[in-house]
C-alpha cells in the first residue's frame, strides 16, 4: 500500500501545498525583521555559522542578524555589557529564538 503511485502522489502534493502555506506565513514576518535589521544596522541581515551535524558532519547554516559585526568573539555571557553589541531589535530576537 505505502509503494502504491497514488500514495505517493498525495503524500508528494501534501508536502508542497503545506510547504507553500508555511512560506506565506511566515514571509511577512521575516520580511519585517529583515527590514528592519537593514534599517537600523546598514549591516547585512544573514550572517553565517558553523555547525556539526549528524555523524560529526560541518555544515553551514545562516542566522538572522543578532549582533554588530565588530562584536568580539568571546561569549556573551562572560562580557560586562553585552546590551551594547546587539542591534535594536537582536535582543528579542534571541530571546525569541527567532533567530535561528
Amino acid at each position: 500500500m505505502n509503494n502504491s503511485l497514488l500514495y505517493k502522489f498525495v503524500k508528494r502534493a501534501f508536502d508542497i501545498i503545506f510547504s507553500l502555506i508555511g512560506i506565506i506565513i511566515f514571509l511577512l514576518p521575516f520580511t519585517a525583521i529583515f527590514t528592519c535589521i537593514r534599517l537600523f544596522s546598514k549591516e547585512s541581515f544573514l550572517h553565517k555559522a558553523m555547525r556539526i551535524g549528524r555523524k560529526e558532519t560541518p555544515f553551514l547554516m545562516f542566522k538572522i542578524r543578532t549582533m554588530r559585526s565588530n562584536t568580539p568573539l568571546v561569549s556573551i555571557e562572560s562580557m560586562d555589557s553585552p546590551e551594547n553589541f546587539y542591534l535594536r531589535l537582536g535582543k528579542f530576537l534571541r530571546k525569541s529564538g527567532i533567530d535561528e
